[in-house]
């Protein structure tokens, strides 16, 4: 599910995107928005096209999915966001308590 802020956003409006935009855990539809508006991010069709290419990883496997992180993170502002996105997801990964919880949506509202 999108938010109500992504929803609408056009590939420059993305690419755009400051850290003041994004003072909260980004939900997986909206990173993977980020990613498509750098050309980041590929999957395959499965089921919908079996014979559609696919990617190769260097170590020689296959993938359905290819995400270019370099291609996002070189872009400074998207590079906060996404640093900022792995904060949070740490500091929330560790709680366990309410009491820690609550410390956790402090952090997020800052």
């Amino acid at each position: 599910m999108v938010s109500t802020m992504f929803k609408g956003l056009n590939q420059a409006n993305l690419l755009q995107l400051e850290l003041q935009d994004c003072k909260r855990i980004l939900v997986k539809d909206e990173v993977k928005m980020i990613f498509k508006a750098c050309n980041a991010f590929w999957h395959h069709p499965g089921q919908k096209n079996p014979t559609a290419l696919h990617a190769i990883l260097t170590n020689g496997k296959h993938s359905n999915v290819y995400v270019n992180c370099p291609q996002v993170l070189q872009r400074s502002n998207l590079c906060q966001i996404m640093a900022m996105q792995l904060v949070f997801n740490i500091a929330c990964a560790q709680t366990k308590t309410a009491t820690v919880s609550s410390n956790c949506h402090a952090l997020l509202r800052r």
